[in-house]
Formats: structure tokens, C-alpha cells, sequence
């Protein structure tokens, strides 16, 4: 009954809620005059100054209702004749109700603001784990299918290998190595992802020369890139340092740049550059000459709660997780990343990183 009336009486419009609050002062002192002077009413007060504080306009118009209490209060002693008219215990009446009015409005306004800070801690939990358990659901089913082809591969291996020619089982062991090396680097991911939403992943940030260390990423992708047929160029050069934690930026370069020669087709090429911002971040792009992606897509990446997951070029797996990484890192340096990309055309990931040293009353 108490919830149906609150409902009702918020959901009414502001000049009548106040209207409503204040004839209902008016009339708790008329039942105050109408009851015998042995029983008070006072308690009664604490209805309107509720309703005024709770859902209305705050400690304010709790503070002006209190006053307008404490008036119908004397008013309504003064009638029964329950006041001494000497001028100190007036005084000291008026202090000790208006005080007791007060007390009352400032633990409920306390009270307020602890219910609705309360209220959003547990809809953004709640939030956060809807998010989490869709987004292992999908973690889940995007390891089951190459889990499935990689037990394939072993059973084809463990039953047939002396059937096989030497060819056949470089081609087959070959397949198994790249089924082994998908499930390696989602199941890395995953695990830097999980300890980044623990706290254990340490964030130590410190002077490091940056074009080394894309220097050495595109080391490692050199492989790979090979056996594609794709080019890395890399057009940073000349030395450049920035303020960031190494091993997040690694892992940032090391996805971007997994992602750009995934999705780019045999003899493309892939581009890393950097320029200074107006603002004096460094701004590090990677684009390559891929698939792209359409807009519908690209609203999709770096969203625990959005599944966008497609095969490379060369049937190479991806889930997004290593995308939701990258953002979690440039995050936490203060920064940020950002794509651009027409399908068919290819696509360009962009993320900023602070200089060193720091300008000037800049922190992280």
C-alpha cells in the first residue's frame, strides 16, 4: 500500500507534490489542535518532511518544510495554550523543535544519497556481469569450433599418419601448427584480459624509446607476413619515446598489427606511422590494405557485450578479444584508440600515447 501510494505521489507533477506536502502539514496540526494536549503528534511531521526529501527536490525543500513544521507546531501549541510566552523558553522551544525537524531532514538526505549511490553501484555490477557472462558465453563457443578442428586434425594424424605422404603430413602437420597457434593466442589474450579485470596486471609507466619497440613487433611479424606475401612498412624510423608501460603497448602493437596482416589479402601491404598531435600526444596509426569492415561492424569492436568475431584471409581465427585488450590498455594510460575502415578497402586502427616527458601539468 505505502509503495503504490510513493508511486503515485512521485509520479505527480512538482507544484502538486509541494501543494499536497504542505496542506498535509496544515492538517496534522489541525489533528494536533483536535487531539487531547496529553498526546503529541509530532512524530506525525516526519510524513511530509519524508516525502519533501526523499523523491522530491532535496535537503532544500526539506529544510523549508522543517520551518513551516516547526511554525504549525507553535501555532497549534499556541492555541492550546502549551507555551510559556517568556521570551528564553520561546527560544529555547523554538531551537529544540526546529532542531529536532532538522536532524530528521539532514539523516534522511544522508540516507538518500547512500540509497541511490547504492542503486547505481548495483545496476553498474549488474551491468558489468550481464556483460561478463556474455561475453565468456561467447568465448566459449568461439573456442568449441577450433577446439573441434584441432581434435579433428589429431584424430586424421593418430588414425591414418602411415597412409599419408610426406607431403600430406607437412600439410597436415602445418594445419595443426596454425589450428595451435589460434587457440595459443586466444587463450593468451583471454588470460591477459582476465588479469586485467583483476588488478593483477601491474600498470608501470616509465621512459621507453616506442620506435624500438615497434621495431621489434615488426620482427616478430615477419614470419608471417612472409608467408602471406604481405609488406610491413614501417615508416618510424627515427628515434621515439614515449611514457608508456611496455608491456600493455607491446601487447597493443603486437594485436594491432596480428589483426592488420590477418585481414589483409596475399601481396597487400600493411603501414605503421606516427605524427604529433596539435595537443602534443603521439599518435600511432596501423592500416593495411584488407577486407575493411562495414559501419555496422565497427560499432561493434571494443565492446565486451558485442560479439564481432570473422575469419582472415587465410581462414585465421579471431573472436575481437585481443581488440577489447587494446582499448584496456590505451585506457589506462590515459589515452585513446579508434578505427577507421571501408569494406573492401581496408582499415586503419589508430591509438594516442603520451610524450616524454609529460607537458607541463599533464599526469596519467
Amino acid at each position: 500500500m505505502l509503495t503504490i501510494f510513493s508511486s503515485w505521489f512521485y509520479s505527480l507533477n512538482k507544484n502538486i507534490r509541494f501543494l499536497l506536502i504542505f496542506l498535509m502539514i496544515i492538517t496534522i496540526a489541525w489533528i494536533d489542535y483536535l487531539t487531547p494536549a496529553e498526546f503529541s503528534v509530532r512524530l506525525l511531521y516526519m510524513i511530509p518532511l519524508f516525502l519533501s526529501v526523499w523523491d522530491g527536490e532535496g535537503i532544500i525543500a526539506g529544510i523549508f518544510f522543517s520551518i513551516i513544521c516547526a511554525f504549525g507546531y507553535f501555532y497549534t501549541q499556541s492555541l492550546l495554550k502549551n507555551l510559556h510566552w517568556h521570551g528564553l523558553y520561546i527560544l529555547w522551544e523554538s531551537i529544540i523543535v526546529w532542531v529536532y525537524f532538522l536532524v530528521f531532514i539532514l539523516i534522511l538526505d544522508k540516507l538518500k544519497r547512500t540509497n541511490l549511490s547504492l542503486l547505481r553501484k548495483n545496476e553498474e555490477l549488474e551491468k558489468i556481469n550481464n556483460q561478463k557472462d556474455k561475453f565468456f558465453s561467447i568465448i566459449a563457443h568461439d573456442l568449441k569450433g577450433p577446439f573441434v578442428g584441432f581434435l579433428g586434425l589429431t584424430k586424421i594424424f593418430a588414425e591414418e599418419a602411415g597412409s599419408f605422404s610426406a607431403a600430406e603430413l607437412s600439410r597436415l602437420g602445418d594445419e595443426m601448427n596454425k589450428s595451435a597457434k589460434n587457440l595459443f593466442d586466444l587463450l593468451k589474450n583471454l588470460l591477459e584480459w582476465a588479469q586485467m579485470q583483476k588488478g593483477e596486471i601491474s600498470f608501470q609507466p616509465k621512459e621507453f624509446p616506442l620506435s624500438d619497440l615497434i621495431a621489434e613487433n615488426v620482427k616478430l611479424m615477419k614470419k608471417r607476413s612472409e608467408q602471406k606475401g604481405i609488406k610491413i612498412i614501417n615508416t618510424v624510423t627515427s628515434p621515439l619515446d614515449a611514457y608508456i608501460d611496455e608491456k600493455m603497448i607491446n601487447s597493443v602493437l603486437l594485436n594491432l598489427l596480428s589483426n592488420a596482416v590477418k585481414f589483409t589479402h596475399r601481396d597487400g601491404t600493411v603501414t605503421i606511422s606516427y605524427r604529433k598531435t596539435e595537443d602534443l600526444m603521439i599518435e600511432i596509426s596501423i592500416s593495411d590494405t584488407g577486407i575493411g569492415m562495414k559501419q555496422s561492424a565497427i560499432e561493434k569492436l571494443f565492446k565486451i557485450e558485442e560479439k564481432y568475431g570473422t575469419k582472415g584471409t587465410d581462414e585465421e581465427l579471431s573472436t575481437g578479444l585481443g581488440l577489447l585488450l587494446c582499448k584496456e590498455f590505451v585506457e589506462k594510460h590515459g589515452c585513446k584508440i579508434w578505427v577507421e575502415s571501408r569494406e573492401n578497402i581496408g582499415s586503419a586502427f589508430y591509438f594516442t600515447l603520451h610524450p616524454n616527458p609529460l607537458p607541463k601539468g599533464r599526469e596519467i
